[in-house]
């Protein structure tokens, strides 16, 4: 889990930069461009790379089954995976079919869900964001503690260290209430 809080820093600062440079636009393409540039990383994350987990795991239940995985097999096991999480909103070409085999990480022996510590800390970090917006200045010393402790403790035992609990629905909302706020900006700058 040591991935997961090791993104927070990093995707806190590109919010934070965000927020500071979203006061600075002057125009209305400007503010566009930002916001449909934090957008796409949250729905890379929040939806692309969540196939990717559903798909690595497919891999590993197939593997369990003894199931041959030949290039078809797991371009099956990939395009239900992303259909999983994108429905019938995407049109895909049959070449997407092949989309899996441009991540490299599903090679490498060894390294097993690579993909997932991005989806929860791109998760994780909008719902503290959120909080660092509900609470202001009182919100630095828990970021601080929390990424002064690195990967020594996993990511529940520091929320519950710092008082909020990742268990529950509340605190993911947060993140997806802060998504949608992105959203609605972009949406303003429509009109």
């Amino acid at each position: 889990m040591g991935s997961c809080v090791a993104e927070t820093g990093s995707i806190f600062g590109e919010l934070l930069l965000t927020e500071h440079l979203l006061g600075k636009t002057k125009t209305r393409e400007e503010k566009q461009t930002i916001l449909t540039i934090v957008l796409d990383k949250f729905g890379g994350a929040a939806f692309q790379v969540s196939a990717r987990v559903f798909f690595e795991q497919s891999l590993y239940d197939a593997i369990k089954q003894g199931t041959f995985l030949d290039g078809e097999t797991a371009a099956k096991l990939w395009m239900a995976a992303r259909d999983k999480i994108s429905g019938d909103a995407v049109e895909w070409l049959d070449m997407h079919k092949w989309n899996w085999i441009t991540t490299p990480h599903y090679f490498i022996a060894n390294y097993r869900f690579y993909n997932y510590p991005y989806v929860f800390a791109q998760l994780f970090v909008y719902s503290l964001y959120r909080l660092y917006k509900e609470e202001g200045k009182a919100f630095v010393p828990k970021m601080k503690t929390l990424l002064a402790a690195g990967s020594s403790k996993s990511p529940l035992e520091l929320s519950k260290e710092l008082g909020f609990d990742i268990t529950s629905e509340t605190f993911w909302q947060k993140g997806m209430k802060q998504a949608q706020e992105f959203i609605n900006s972009l949406q303003e700058t429509m009109q």
